[in-house]
């Protein structure tokens, strides 16, 4: 009996906390999912701009402005995106309306930014968004009195201060160590709660103070000493990441099967990340504000170990924040394995040196990112239809089906490898190109693939990709005619390439309609 429960604590281990909280149900005064969805929106559209911004950066050409975001890459990725889910994890937790303005401000930033407003503006919004994350924080932490809390309120001070730097007239590249351990507190304080499931000894629970005060003073410390506070700070990343590899649950629930073992995957995986970014730091004798280090560096923390903990832990944050369904799935795996073999192919680029392996290594983190979120999305969708009765064997027409699946395969395989060569390639310098309708179709040539997996296996989720497929193709060709209605430049096989796009969607989406066991018709 004593066995069967210690399992089901490591099996639920990496969901408690103020997450778990969060997941329990909806309490009075919170607001419920149809009022944290358009926050949840608004953080990823600073991600995806954030992401262009990164590849502008490397040197790729981005559609319309957003190549004129480059420099404000890192404010949209950490407090317009991370800032804005964290804060409203933290404000689902606590269930007090008045902790929903601080993803609401930190929302309100990334908008700011993206609409061209003086950076006095956002960065004032990201700094008020970050002083009410810090009070819900500190709220929590009152409640529940615990390390692990008042690790989680650090980290929420450590955003705020690198908020205030940038408010305060330094470059943004001045916050990043403020910024860094936010959001190493912020997954080890989280991590730390599970010491109920393994708790450390009293040493262990020594060590991890040190460790938290290392990373506190190296922030603070590079405001006015820049080396020796950055070199205080790659220490105490890699005793951090030591200090996680041996104690987190994880090194147990990787043995299981499922959800478990992929959370456990990302998580350990993370950590190494972090050993090789503060290591990057302590060989070069301190972060620098610019080159090979400071690019390996960064990515390595902020990629590597951040975003594969975004990884491993949306299952859990997209149900506690949508009260929606995420069933694992092994597709899970392939943004996964994308981000850490791109990311080892950006770093490579970094030690060499090679721009190239640079250039490209930046690209395929996009797409596993990318990947990721259709990913989640088709999860969602497949969960969500799974409520309402699974697709039965035999169900439609298999072999038209299976037949549909690779010819879509086998289109958004050339779809992806076209618009590769325009937007990337020597076709890049050339050409009368509407770069919307490039990036609208290289893009959607992914979630073809995902549509050809979900029509092979005859799920319902294939009839709704399908249908949005064909809804957005014709809405972009129409977008494409008030572009050339108004005196743009365009090819004329873009025209018929589009047609035929809509078509073949629109007959896609009956199809698969008619054969998915009712497709998009609810279950009786």
């Amino acid at each position: 009996m004593e066995s069967a429960h210690r399992q089901d604590e490591l099996r639920k281990g990496a969901a408690t906390g103020p997450r778990a909280a969060a997941a329990a149900g909806p309490r009075p005064g919170a607001f419920g999912p149809v009022w944290r969805a358009p926050l949840l929106a608004f953080g990823f559209l600073s991600l995806f701009t954030g992401v262009a911004a990164g590849l502008a950066r490397l040197g790729w050409t981005m559609p319309g402005s957003l190549g004129g975001f480059a420099w404000l890459h890192g404010p949209l990725m950490v407090s317009g995106f991370l800032g804005t889910v964290i804060s409203l994890e933290r404000a689902v937790a606590l269930s007090r309306r008045w902790a929903y303005l601080g993803p609401l401000l930190a929302a309100a930033g990334g908008a700011a930014a993206l609409a061209g407003m003086a950076v006095p503006a956002a960065a004032l919004l990201f700094t008020a968004g970050a002083a009410v994350f810090l009070a819900a924080s500190l709220e929590i932490h009152a409640r529940q009195r615990e390390a692990f809390t008042l690790v989680l309120a650090l980290g929420a001070l450590c955003w705020l201060a690198g908020n205030a730097l940038w408010l305060g007239g330094l470059p943004p590249g001045a916050a990043v160590p403020s910024w860094i351990a936010f959001l190493v507190l912020t997954i080890a304080g989280e991590r730390l709660e599970l010491s109920r499931v393994l708790p450390p000894a009293r040493g262990a629970r020594i060590e991890f103070a040190i460790l938290v005060g290392a990373l506190l003073c190296g922030a603070g410390l590079s405001v006015f000493a820049w080396e020796a506070g950055t070199l205080l700070l790659a220490a105490a990343l890699v005793g951090s990441a030591a200090w996680l590899l041996r104690r987190d649950v994880a090194r147990r629930t990787i043995r299981m099967r499922g959800l478990p073992r992929y959370m456990a995957l990302c998580l350990l995986a993370g950590y190494l990340w972090l050993v090789a970014g503060g290591a990057a730091i302590l060989a070069a004798g301190g972060l620098g504000h610019a080159g090979p280090v400071y690019d390996a560096a960064l990515h390595a923390v902020f990629v590597g170990f951040v975003f594969s903990m975004i990884f491993g832990h949306a299952p859990i944050i997209f149900p506690a924040v949508l009260r929606v369904a995420v069933p694992f799935s092994v597709w899970f795996y392939a943004p996964l394995a994308l981000l850490h073999a791109s990311l080892a192919v950006r770093l490579a680029g970094d030690w060499l040196p090679s721009a190239s392996l640079r250039g490209w290594g930046g690209a395929l983190n996009a797409v596993a990112v990318l990947l990721f979120v259709v990913a989640m999305v088709t999860a969602v969708a497949r969960g969500r239809l799974s409520s309402r009765g699974a697709v039965g064997p035999g169900a439609g027409s298999g072999t038209g089906l299976r037949a549909a699946a690779v010819f879509v395969a086998v289109f958004g395989a050339l779809t992806i490898l076209a618009g590769g060569s325009t937007l990337f390639g020597e076709a890049a310098a050339g050409g009368s190109y509407v770069p919307f309708v490039v990036w609208f179709n290289f893009l959607a040539g992914f979630a073809y693939l995902a549509a050809a997996i979900g029509l092979w296996r005859a799920r319902r989720w294939a009839a709704w990709l399908a249908i949005a497929l064909a809804a957005f193709t014709v809405a972009v060709f129409g977008a494409f005619g008030v572009h050339i209605a108004a005196g743009g430049a365009f090819e004329t096989r873009t025209v018929w390439a589009m047609a035929a796009r809509s078509a073949i969607w629109i007959a896609v989406a009956w199809f698969a309609a008619r054969h998915t066991a009712g497709g998009w018709r609810p279950a009786s």
